[in-house]
């Protein structure tokens, strides 16, 4: 198999690989941001305002998500993790 980094901008996009199967894209998910996600909506034709909305939705649903990490099974020092990775993502989207 073979494996070649993606760059946009001196930025890693991501990996592309070939096997038997044939070439496979695999975007760098550290990267994503706001600008992604809209860029993708709109090759959809999601207009703005509901773009807007699905942001919206997503930044008021953080304190459920949070509570339902906390009344998780996963150990205290997970959830923490768990938390900090979620809140990190959020910030990328605004």
């Amino acid at each position: 198999m073979r494996k070649a980094a993606i760059k946009i901008e001196n930025q890693l996009a991501g990996w592309l690989t070939q096997d038997e199967q044939g070439y496979h894209f695999v975007y760098d998910k550290k990267n994503l941001k706001k600008q992604d996600f809209v860029a993708a909506m709109n090759t959809l034709k999601v207009e703005e305002k509901q773009q807007e909305n699905i942001f919206n939705k997503m930044l008021k649903a953080m304190p459920k998500w949070q509570e339902l990490i906390d009344s998780s099974f996963i150990s205290d020092a997970f959830k923490e993790q768990y938390k900090v990775i979620l809140t990190e993502r959020m910030n990328r989207l605004q």
